[in-house]
């Protein structure tokens, strides 16, 4: 079935199971091959709806479904982030050619460009967060979705090197590759040892939130969800949220989001920040340093710069945040 005949198949179930008539249909040009609309019905309401793409999802459905019921319990519980819309307790939804949709409510605010939170915006968003994960502390346990491994780093920079053989990499790109060896040395798997386990939304990056003047308004995108190290969250947010254009970090805006989320997360301290860091790099630097990272498209190669600054002020963490 083209796309063209699947989203008319998904507007068709969502007009069907609402009793409405859509008026207009808006695409959101944002993520990885997922197709995202805000429908407006003709009563005025609207309605965001999201199509999983089966080649991005394989295997990963059960998942998902875990997520949103997750996050649709969080919203009840006052978490500011979209009310999930079920029908019979089904999250995810299912044409009659199998195509996957879950409807979400449409959540006030506006995206705020990386780097370009304001200080009140960082703490708003860390003390959310902190309750967010304060919450997610009475979920139960799931089995751990991901450890770091210095086999998986050393296997996949390994893998970049033979590719940086025949591809003209830049002088910054071989920098970084250097840099990853560097650090890969270093590894100590101790290190870890006191990552808490629990609950992340394992994509907390500016682009899944919406702020409303100095303050969050919604958290999105809970399709990662999963059971590992919810202090990935805190690193992944102040990288995000923090790093300018020069890839420099506003050491003002980190701590004002730290601040935020030890105002729930009381016994989160400066070693454990430090350590959200380097465990975000375990997770990261096989996603983002990469030979080839220069072609790829804007967002990838933002992060690529996080990650980038990250290893390169590895050994001043605690002077930069403290």
């Amino acid at each position: 079935m083209s796309d063209h005949k699947a989203t008319n198949e998904i507007f068709t179930m969502v007009e069907t199971l609402l009793f409405k008539s859509i008026q207009e249909v808006n695409a959101i040009h944002l993520g990885r091959l997922n197709p995202k609309w805000i429908l407006t019905f003709t009563d005025g309401t609207k309605l965001f709806v999201k199509q999983y793409h089966p080649d991005r999802y394989i295997g990963k459905i059960p998942a998902v479904k875990q997520a949103l019921s997750i996050q649709d319990q969080l919203f009840h519980k006052g978490i500011q982030c979209p009310k999930v819309h079920s029908v019979n307790r089904e999250y995810i939804l299912h044409t009659k050619s199998n195509h996957q949709f879950s409807m979400f409510e449409v959540c006030p605010g506006i995206l705020v460009l990386p780097g370009k939170p304001n200080q009140n915006q960082m703490y708003s968003w860390g003390k959310e967060l902190g309750k967010m994960h304060h919450l997610l502390d009475k979920v139960p346990a799931g089995p751990i979705d991901w450890i770091p491994s210095k086999e998986e780093i050393q296997s996949f920079w390994e893998l970049q090197m033979k590719i940086a053989e025949d591809y003209p990499v830049s002088y910054r790109v071989q920098k970084m590759l250097e840099k990853e060896q560097e650090l890969l040395e270093l590894y100590d798997q101790t290190f870890f040892d006191q990552c808490k386990h629990g609950w992340a939304h394992w994509d907390n990056q500016v682009y899944n939130v919406l702020f409303q003047r100095d303050a969050i308004s919604s958290i999105l995108d809970f399709d990662r969800m999963r059971y590992v190290y919810p202090e990935l969250d805190v690193a992944r947010a102040i990288l995000s949220g923090c790093i300018d254009n020069e890839t420099k970090l506003d050491e003002e805006k980190a701590r004002a989001f730290i601040t935020g989320y030890q105002e729930t997360i009381k016994e989160f301290q400066l070693n454990d920040v430090i350590r959200s860091f380097k465990l975000l790099w375990c997770r990261e630097s096989v996603w983002w340093i990469k030979a080839d990272i220069e072609q790829d498209e804007e967002i990838p190669q933002r992060f690529s710069k996080e990650i980038e600054w990250l290893q390169n002020n590895w050994s001043y963490l605690e002077d930069i945040l403290c």
